[in-house]
């Protein structure tokens, strides 16, 4: 995704993140951001960056001298997203402008939910009532979740619930960051960690999500690196999760619904096109789990283990 809007550089110290003075200048702005990268102006590039979200995590924290990432109330978010997709949408018909980074739905509509995570769903409605009652642009709808694979799909989905509760259900959704918790050192370059994303990338599947992105894939020290190991320069564990993934997608078809019978967390997802057929199995429970594989009869190729 090609954000528009300039993020938190950092958390101890929080730049460029007031509300623009003139919210039609900042679009006009934005607009002409599109243009460098997309359209070559102003001697730039022609990239096929379709996507296009404005700001990021508006929501992020209830009190505003909390927020490092919008030092204004919610509503303001709102007013600005408002300007800037009916701006861009309309220079820019062919791509798909979109929000709110919301912080995610980890409150699932819980009343006993901690208040910021209620207050993130507060304002993800919000938004959505905002785009309901003025027709207001929106080609996807954008959350984020830093949650355990069980209750990261039950986000997924509430949040699609939610927003068909506001008729926005054929609205692209897109969890556009994702890691499973707990997020620390310790989890990174090991088994428990890649059998946490291959479930989730599993579980996906069985969801209305047209994509999602883990955060992140860079090779950088950071809790929040899991793909690969800085040191090193290496592929960690979790890599092969996304690589395994890959042979489902290189059968050419689409992924199929599977079942698995008698298992308590295990979880799997197959593919079937013209160039093949795969399937992909993920544990991750505390507990080894004995596999008997039926194919039907037919020849297994070749089998993978990641640990």
């Amino acid at each position: 995704l090609g954000p528009v809007g300039q993020l938190a550089d950092s958390l101890a110290k929080a730049y460029r993140i007031d509300p623009p003075k003139d919210f039609a200048k900042w679009a006009c702005i934005c607009e002409h951001v599109i243009r460098h990268y997309t359209e070559g102006w102003a001697n730039g590039r022609k990239m096929k960056i379709a996507y296009w979200e404005i700001w990021n995590e508006a929501d992020n924290w209830p009190k505003i001298e909390d927020n490092n990432m919008w030092a204004a109330p919610y509503s303001e978010y709102v007013k600005l997203y408002d300007v800037a997709a009916r701006h861009l949408k309309a220079k820019f018909p062919h791509l798909k402008i979109g929000g709110p980074a919301l912080c995610g739905f980890g409150a699932c509509g819980n009343p006993a939910a901690s208040p910021r995570a209620s207050h993130f769903e507060k304002c993800g409605r919000e938004f959505l009532a905002h785009i309901r009652d003025t027709k207001c642009p929106i080609d996807f709808f954008s959350y984020h979740s830093y949650a355990t694979v069980d209750e990261m799909m039950k986000q997924i989905d509430y949040a699609q619930k939610v927003l068909e509760e506001y008729g926005l259900g054929n609205v692209e959704t897109w969890l556009n960051e994702w890691l499973p918790r707990p997020c620390v050192a310790a989890r990174l370059g090991t088994a428990e960690q890649a059998a946490d994303i291959a479930a989730v990338l599993i579980g996906m599947q069985n969801s209305k999500l047209w994509g999602a992105c883990i955060y992140d894939a860079r090779c950088g020290v950071s809790n929040y690196s899991p793909l690969f190991n800085p040191l090193t320069q290496k592929p960690h564990k979790a890599y092969y999760a996304f690589y395994d993934f890959n042979e489902l997608v290189k059968c050419g078809g689409r992924a199929v619904r599977t079942t698995v019978e008698g298992a308590s967390g295990l979880r799997a997802t197959a593919a079937k096109g013209e160039k093949g057929a795969a399937v992909m199995l993920a544990n991750n429970s505390s507990a080894a789990i004995p596999l008997e594989l039926d194919f039907g009869g037919r020849e297994v190729v070749a089998c993978r283990l990641t640990d």
